[in-house]
């Protein structure tokens, strides 16, 4: 059981034992996954050309992919929130349909469940299963009465569906009010590609986790003519964050008396969208702050130590100043959940 308050900040690098992509690897994903049919095969497991899909299925034309492609490979940027971040463009849409169904792509090949993905060779590196050990519930506990919460980047759903499952096995009777207790502990500052549950069959209502392709019978299992859906929750950083959810995250901050960054860049933009700038400078008062710096590099480092000291009126500043920690053996080698 997790006593203490504790708030861990999900970014894409949290995920990524799982087999979801990088920032950097989704632009690749979206310049290339669209159009060259190895690549699809290759990282989609899928056998046909994604354009020509979309093409049979009266979705968009080559000619609007490719458009949107090429304005991506010469805007320059590694990022694909920071080049939709450009309302000018015109692309944000159309950005935002087109990561809904990519995303969705790696739900229907990523199970966080099964234990082996791309690096991903054994549950040691699995932080949802590594928490989920430390939120045991025995004697008289209920598992809803884990002090657990957490903002997170990632468009995915796959902190939802594992602990929905992993609770449905283990904790039937509680299932109901675990749900309620995810809807209210979990923040997606940038939305997700769509709500997890699906009560009516309609796709507007929401898709279940990993359901859009089926790899052993290779196709599709929605209709792609309503395919528009993934995405339309999705809000990109230009996207002004919505009051109540900085509102929320400012309250689950001051909730909490640990807060964790694993897998996350420290983009300054995102650190503001969640309320830590200058203005809320006492949001880290007293508290212990946590945060994995995996693959940056020495002066990257730095930078992030020093926005937080400037950020930290008090407290304790505890990141992995080397930067050689993956999330699970950093949680292991520097705290007790």
């Amino acid at each position: 059981m997790i006593e203490n308050n504790t708030l861990f900040i999900l970014g894409a690098g949290a995920h990524m034992p799982y087999g979801f992509p990088s920032g950097q690897k989704l632009v690749s994903d979206l310049l290339y996954g669209f159009t060259d049919q190895n690549y699809s095969k290759e990282h989609f497991s899928i056998d046909e050309n994604i354009s020509d899909i979309f093409l049979k299925n009266r979705i968009w034309s080559p000619g609007v992919i490719n458009r949107f492609i090429n304005a991506l490979k010469k805007s320059g940027r590694i990022s694909i929130d920071k080049f939709l971040r450009n309302q000018s463009n015109g692309w944000d849409d159309v950005g935002k349909r087109l990561i809904g169904f990519i995303i969705s792509l790696y739900e229907s090949k990523c199970d966080p469940f099964s234990g082996v993905q791309e690096g991903f060779h054994d549950y040691s590196e699995s932080i949802y299963h590594y928490l989920f050990e430390k939120m045991d519930a025995i004697d008289d506990e209920k598992i809803t009465e884990n002090n657990i919460r957490f903002i997170t980047f990632n468009y995915d759903r796959c902190l939802e569906h594992f602990f929905t499952e992993a609770v449905r096995v283990n904790y039937p009777n509680e299932l109901k009010e675990f749900k309620k207790f995810l809807s209210r502990n979990v923040i997606h500052v940038h939305g997700s590609i769509s709500p997890l549950e699906n009560k009516t069959d309609s796709v507007e209502e929401g898709v279940p986790y990993g359901v859009v392709y089926n790899h052993q019978k290779k196709s599709f299992q929605i209709n792609l003519n309503n395919y528009g859906f993934l995405g339309q929750d999705i809000r990109i950083v230009s996207d002004k964050v919505q009051s109540e959810i900085l509102g929320n995250c400012i309250e689950f901050f001051k909730w909490a008396k640990r807060i964790i960054f694993l897998g996350f860049a420290y983009d300054k933009q995102n650190l503001e969208n969640i309320g830590l700038d200058g203005s809320n400078r006492n949001l880290l008062r007293a508290k212990g702050v946590y945060g994995t710096m995996f693959g940056m590099k020495a002066q990257e480092r730095k930078q992030v130590i020093n926005y937080f000291s400037y950020q930290q009126v008090a407290g304790s500043l505890n990141f992995d100043d080397l930067g050689a920690y993956k999330s699970v053996e950093y949680l292991r080698d520097t705290l007790i959940l």
